[in-house]
Formats: structure tokens, sequence, C-alpha cells
């Protein structure tokens, strides 16, 4: 048996012609150094012999592998037929199976919504034995409250009981549909259990209004337990505001008190003196009446919901100083000052009520507080005041230049600081009659009893068009 052979030794290096980039002519010089041309011939036809035996061996070896491919996937085919019954078989079961599942939640799911159901009727049925419970509560401690002494503590404390238990009954109803036949069946009873227990702790507010602090205390943490701060509110304004406005704010009794205040002067009486009486008449009110109230809601923090300077306290009295004084007539300027003034210093007593700045802001937005500031005719007054300031300086501009008297002295100033700062507008400090009429002007625009805080973009723009003249 012959050896086999390995591949026979060539004069050039086979892995010479796998370089793409070297040319034939380069190659056959290298290699004719070594060898001749005719054994280069032959070295290449071996090559070339070996190459093609090569190629014929892979397409062999690749065609068995492609035969081999074919009958494994014929195999793979046969494999498939056989798998896909039990598959389809299974699908099958399992759709069942998800049918009976989705049966099953279905039936589930009633079953919860129905215990949900259960739950909720159970729940409101618990609730409407305690609304039952609590209005025949109510009422039973309605009639302790009457069966007892009008001043007694007993009946303090029973009212107190009410107003938690009312509370409680607010808080059951708001949980139940009002539509339901319970509830419209009931309404008529609570509706009058209601009535009831806002007439009872609103005589006891109007009874602590002229008691001790402690009273009034308790009784207005009652009324905010039960709810009814705006009956209180309304209560407050009805018994306390509103007969001092009707007695008090009335033109014949402000009018009598500044003539008081006047004496000899009684005749020069103006609408600015009669709102400055009526300004110490509010003065006086709201701190005997007013402040003990809004002082104790504003230091207890269970009060802080009642606001009886908006709702009860400043509607009353803008609506009787509106009604029965009038002083709005800007037809005489210093009188018109005179009165804008003391409505200011009115509103800031109202303002100095407020105890938050939420209160605040609402005061000053409350409808009536604008209707109020409304009523100041505030551009023909200052067109008053335009008139005089002006025409005074025209005057002495078309008059003939003069000189003025200087004064050595500078009134109202009592100290160094004092003069160096009203120096330059001083009109004994100038010589010409223009210029000390101008500096007249410009003094007399923001003079204390001519000036006007809401003017103040006026009379800026008045006091340089003075100066641009």
């Amino acid at each position: 048996m012959m050896e086999a052979k390995g591949p026979r030794k060539l004069c050039f290096e086979r892995d010479a012609l796998q370089n793409k980039e070297q040319s034939v002519s380069e190659f056959v010089s290298a290699v004719r150094v070594t060898a001749p041309l005719s054994t280069l011939r032959e070295d290449l036809q071996v090559h070339l012999d070996e190459i093609s035996d090569e190629i014929v061996d892979q397409i062999q070896g690749n065609f068995s592998s492609f035969m081999s491919l074919g009958e494994a996937v014929s195999d793979v085919d046969q494999l498939t037929d056989e798998v896909l019954e039990p598959l389809e078989n299974l699908r099958e079961e399992i759709e069942v199976i998800l049918v009976s599942f989705e049966s099953d939640i279905e039936q589930l799911l009633k079953i919860l919504d129905k215990r949900s159901q259960y739950a909720s009727k159970r729940n409101l049925l618990e609730l409407c034995l305690r609304i039952s419970e609590l209005v025949y509560k109510c009422e039973r401690l309605l009639k302790e409250v009457e069966a007892c002494d009008g001043q007694s503590d007993e009946r303090f404390r029973i009212l107190e009981r009410t107003a938690a238990v009312s509370s409680q009954l607010d808080f059951c109803l708001a949980k139940v549909d009002r539509n339901s036949k319970y509830v419209v069946a009931l309404t008529p009873r609570l509706e009058k259990l209601k009535t009831h227990v806002r007439e009872q702790l609103e005589q006891w507010l109007k009874e602590a209004l002229n008691a001790d602090k402690d009273l009034l205390l308790r009784a207005l943490s009652a009324i905010a337990i039960a709810g009814i701060i705006s009956a209180a509110e309304d209560l407050f304004q009805s018994e306390v505001v509103r007969p001092f406005v009707a007695t008090k704010l009335k033109m014949s009794v402000c009018s009598s008190l500044a003539e008081e205040r006047m004496g000899n002067n009684a005749e020069s009486v103006t609408t600015a003196d009669i709102l400055e009486s009526a300004e110490i008449l509010i003065v006086d009110f709201v701190r005997e009446k007013c402040n003990p109230v809004t002082s104790l809601c504003d230091s207890e923090e269970r009060l802080r919901s009642f606001d009886f300077v908006n709702k009860a306290i400043w509607p009353e009295i803008e609506s009787g100083i509106e009604s029965n004084l009038t002083v709005f007539s800007p037809g005489i300027a210093d009188v018109f000052h005179k009165s804008f003034m003391g409505a200011t210093r009115i509103f800031s007593l109202m303002e100095n009520l407020c105890s938050t700045a939420e209160k605040l802001e609402t005061l000053q937005r409350h409808k009536q507080t604008v209707k109020f500031w409304r009523r100041w005719s505030l551009p023909v007054y200052f067109q008053l005041r335009f008139q005089e300031v002006t025409n005074a300086f025209e005057d002495t501009l078309k008059s003939t230049p003069s000189l003025a008297v200087s004064s050595t002295s500078l009134k109202g100033a009592d100290t160094e600081e004092e003069t160096t700062a009203v120096r330059i507008l001083s009109p004994d400090l100038y010589r010409l009659q223009a210029t000390k009429a101008l500096v007249s002007a410009l003094r007399k625009c923001w003079d204390d009893d001519v000036f006007l805080q809401p003017l103040t973009h006026k009379f800026l723009k008045l006091s340089l068009q003075l100066l641009a003249r």
C-alpha cells in the first residue's frame, strides 16, 4: 500500500499568488532567479491542478451537506406534523379552560358586586339608624334646655351638647342621598329641629353679648360647632349693628352732636363736621360693642371662621352713612377734603378690626367698599383744586414782574434740620413774585388740607406742569 504524499514543493511560495497587489512581471522576475521558465511553467501547472482538485473536493463536500440538509428538513417536517396534532389538542383544552375561567370570574364578580351592594345597604341602614338616634337625642336635649332655668350653667352645658349632636347629624346627613325616601320622609322633622337648634343658640348668643367674656366664648364656640356661623353674623348685624345705625347714624343726631361740639359756631356746621360726629359715634360703638367680639374671635383658633367685620359691621355702617348722611357732595373743596379724610379714618378703623390678610383683602374688595369709594367725586374735587392753584399762579404771571418783600424768618421751622428741609419750598426765600407764586402753588398741591392720596398721580402731574410753565 502506497503512502499518501504531501503537496509537491514548488519553485515559488503558494502564498505569493494570494497577493492581489503583486504584478505578473514582478512575480516571474523574482522566480527566475532560482528556477528556469520551464520549471516555473511545470510548477504553475501542478499548482493549478491542486487548486482544481481542491475546488472539486469542496463542491462535493457542500453537495453532501446539502443532501443531508434536505433529509434533515424532511425529518423536521415529519416531526412538525407529528407535534401539530397534540398542540392543537392542547390549544383546544386551554380555550376550554379560559372559557371556564371567564365564567368563574364573571360569577365571582357578580358575587362581589352583590356583597358590595349588601355592604352599602348595610352601611346606609346603619347610617339611617344613626341619624334617627341623633334626631331623637337632639330633640330630647332641646326639651331639657326648655326645662332649664334661663341663665343656669346647666342650660348652657346642654346647649353645648346640642350643638355637638347637631354637628354629628349634619355629618351623617352629608353621607346619604337627600332624595332617598327615608331622608325625604324625615325632612320636615329635620327642618323643624334645625330651626329650633338655631333659635336656641341665637338666644344664647344674645344673652352672651351682654354677659362676660367666658360665656360669649362658649356661645360662639357652640355656634361654630353647630355650623351656623352665618346665622350668628346675621344676628349680630340685626341685633347690635343695625340698631346703632338706625338710632345714631342719623342726620339729626349727628348734626346735633356737631352743633354741641362747635359751641358758638353751631351755625357754621358743615357736612364734614357731621361726618366727624358720626366718626366719633362709630369709634365709641366699635370699642364698646364690636371689639369684644372681634378680639375674642381673633384670639381663639376655633373662632377664626367668624368674619363679623365683612358680614355684619362694615356693610351696615356703610349703608347707614350712604343712606342717612349727605356727605359726598364736592361743592366746597375744603369741606369735601375734610369729609373724605373722615371717611378714610372710618374705613381704617374697619381695617384694624381685620386680624388676617384674607379678611383685610375681603374688606378691601367688598362690593360695598367699592360702592362707597365710588360715591366720592374725586375728579370734581381735583378740578376745583386745579382751578384754585392755577388761577392764582397765572394771575401772578400775567402781572408786571416785581420783587417781593423777603422775610428773614421761616415760619413753622423750629429746628435747624427743619429749616434746611423746608427752605427750598419757602416762598419767603425768593424775591420774584413769579417764583414766589410757583413755590406757593407747589406747596398748596401737597398741603395736608388739599392733598388726597388717591389723587397722588394728578397732583404730581400738576406740579410738573407748574414747573414747566
